[in-house]
């Protein structure tokens, strides 16, 4: 991906010393920051630009010829303070950032308190004569690239680690003097307009303080080009909309049509790709996409003309009950099988959604500001496909926010500790609750109207490819996240915008304005799916454990150990004195015999790890249900923590 070259800091700028206003007679007093800036010898450096930065305020100021720098009163706040090396004057030193890191992203604020101490002192620096790298970028064929850039990066390619860049020469030649002594990541890139080279990386490359490395050098790969038009069913071109690279699961660079239609996109690596296109505004449009096609090194592809299908579109305008117009209101419009569209109102209040095809719709109006005030409100619409729909209001009158509340256990009753509660208007808002000791969890402040609540775990950030699986930690076994009703939520094939709760089967939840709501859940409860037949004196199970994560999956190390089955059956009727009926085993399928003819059983099926129960079916009855019973032969009781599901006890 080609990215947004920064201006390399010029080494002849002079220093700027920025200084914030007195504070005014009778204001609270400041806080000034204190340092020294030394070299690795020990001996002090004049000169070097010294920042106290931080979103309310900020200060420039310069080493004396002791090393010394003092700041002017800063108000209370937490500052990031840099270092920098701007006099011009060889040897050059690598900018550091407090505390003696070579990155923003390893640095630690100063925290800055009057009340506490108006004068902070021992912020430092140590700075190194600069290590010095130079090299060469050629083409494939040795040749120089007019127009090449290479950038410094202290770790990997990430902005808050950009150590800075510089242009090569004519002649391909380049030079970085300024690095600090660090693991440095060299990234190639072409900077001319059009761009036509792909970029490269460098394995990290050991710098120590002061050296001078030659020879790093790299060759670019010529991109292939595809190049096209994009028009409505009509034939006329359209502009604005986006055309972008899709590989798998990796995104690519992205272009937009121009005024004529026209696009090209480039540079691309050689093999095959996708192309989405979509409109970049409110262009009545549906996405489509083109491939998959195959590009070759260096190679045009031309795939002509591509024609958008003009959409289905309702919108319309919101206000309040005074009649001024509200921003920030979700709409969403939705059926039985899937959310079908959403948008959110403007500052004028008007909104308008997109739809692939038409049908009958319920639209809901959500307040989705971070202090929701207004109640929700919903009405039915029918629209033809291809149509559009306007003038579509809504009124929204003064009411007071929802709350959601409940408790997670796990299905021995346990509390789960640290999961985290998310309260979902499908694409449009995320509020989220993380459980106590207990396992209860409240969501304050949310907008009344129909929302999905799914459970997961929280903070997997050191494996960012697992999904969001929640650790049994008696056992190793990973339960599968869960929408309330106990559906699971699949996030492995969910592209942009996201999961779609009422495709995925969640029991949706209507909150109601200044509302209480209880929302119980329990892990493993109906985390297996289990079909139960009696034929005659036998019961035989066919079952999934669909909630638990199979063996291999993302989670690795913390993948399910092997299962052991219980089917477990109890007469219906107790005027039978026969036993109740157990089978064992590791597969998923059981079966017991033993049963009396003509009688009524309800039977489950459990999992469990070492004899510990991690999972269950919901309670099905089979046979001929006594008079009075609430079951249904062969009909399973929801479970997952639906309300109404039915029980059988297992002694683990």
């Amino acid at each position: 991906m080609v990215r947004t070259l920064r201006t390399l800091l010029a080494a002849v700028l002079a220093v700027v010393v920025t200084l914030l206003a007195a504070p005014p007679v009778g204001a609270a007093p400041g806080v000034t920051v204190r340092g020294t800036v030394l070299d690795t010898a020990g001996d002090p450096v004049e000169g070097i630009a010294v920042s106290v930065s931080s979103g309310g305020a900020s200060v420039q100021v310069a080493t004396a010829a002791d090393g010394t720098y003092v700041t002017p009163e800063l108000p209370d706040g937490a500052y990031s303070v840099s270092f920098a090396d701007v006099d011009g004057i060889a040897p050059l030193r690598p900018t550091q950032f407090w505390p003696k890191v070579w990155s923003s992203v390893e640095a630690t604020p100063v925290v800055l308190s009057a009340a506490s101490a108006t004068e902070v002192t021992g912020i430092d620096a140590a700075l190194p004569v600069a290590a010095s790298v130079s090299g060469t970028i050629t083409d494939t064929g040795d040749a120089p690239i007019e127009g090449a850039c290479v950038s410094a990066w202290s770790g990997p390619v990430d902005e808050s680690r950009w150590l800075g860049n510089v242009a090569a020469a004519p002649d391909g030649t380049y030079t970085i003097p300024w690095l600090p002594p660090v693991d440095v990541v060299f990234e190639f890139v072409d900077c001319s307009l059009p761009t036509t080279y792909l970029s490269t990386e460098l394995a990290p490359i050991a710098l120590a303080a002061a050296a001078v490395l030659s020879g790093v050098d790299a060759q670019l790969t010529l991109g292939a080009t595809i190049s096209g038009t994009v028009r409505d069913e009509g034939g006329a071109p359209l502009s604005n909309i986006c055309v972008s690279e899709e590989r798998g699961d990796d995104g690519g660079i992205s272009t937009t049509t121009g005024k004529d239609g026209t696009y090209q996109l480039a540079p691309l690596a050689a093999g095959e790709l996708t192309l989405d296109l979509a409109p970049c505004d409110d262009q009545p449009f549906l996405p489509t996409t083109l491939g998959p096609l195959t590009v070759e090194t260096g190679a045009e592809l031309v795939v002509g003309d591509t024609a958008l299908e003009r959409g289905t579109v309702v919108s319309g305008t919101v206000r309040d009950g005074g009649g001024s117009p509200v921003a920030d209101v979700c709409v969403q419009l939705s059926d039985d099988a899937h959310v079908a569209g959403s948008d959110e109102t403007g500052s004028d209040g008007t909104y308008a959604v997109l739809l692939a095809e038409g049908g009958d719709f319920r639209v809901q109006f959500v307040d989705c500001r971070d202090t929701p005030s207004l109640t929700g409100t919903s009405t039915e619409v029918t629209v033809e496909s291809g149509a559009e729909v306007t003038g579509l209001d809504a009124t929204l009158e003064p009411g007071a926010p929802a709350t959601v509340r409940g408790v997670v256990t796990n299905v021995r009753g346990e509390p789960m500790v640290g999961v985290c509660v998310v309260v979902y208007l499908a694409h449009q808002q995320v509020l989220l609750g993380v459980t106590d000791s207990a396992g209860g969890y409240t969501v304050p402040s949310v907008g009344s109207g129909t929302w999905a609540i799914a459970y997961m775990t929280c903070g997997r950030d050191d494996e960012p490819d697992a999904l969001p699986y929640v650790i049994d930690g008696a056992t190793g076994v990973a339960w599968a996240p869960m929408w309330w009703g106990g559906a699971q939520l699949d996030l492995e094939q969910v592209e942009d915008p996201g999961p779609d709760p009422i495709a995925q089967g969640a029991v949706m939840v209507d909150l109601a304005p200044g509302g209480d709501s209880q929302h119980d859940v329990c892990f493993g409860c109906g985390g297996i799916a289990a079909g139960i037949e009696k034929d005659g004196d036998v019961v035989r199970a066919q079952f999934v454990a669909e909630a638990l994560a199979p063996t291999g999956s993302a989670l690795g190390a913390a993948a399910a150990p092997e299962l052991t089955y219980t089917l477990v059956c109890r007469p219906e009727d107790e005027m039978i004195s026969a036993a109740g009926l157990v089978a064992t085993g590791t597969g998923n399928e059981l079966s017991v015999a033993g049963a009396v003819e003509g009688a009524a059983y309800a039977c489950a099926v459990a999992a469990s790890v070492d004899g510990v129960l991690v999972a269950r079916s919901a309670t099905t009855v089979v046979g001929e249900v006594p008079e009075g019973s609430a079951g249904t032969p062969g009909q399973a009781s929801p479970g997952g923590g639906a309300p109404g599901a039915a029980s059988l006890s297992f002694v683990g």
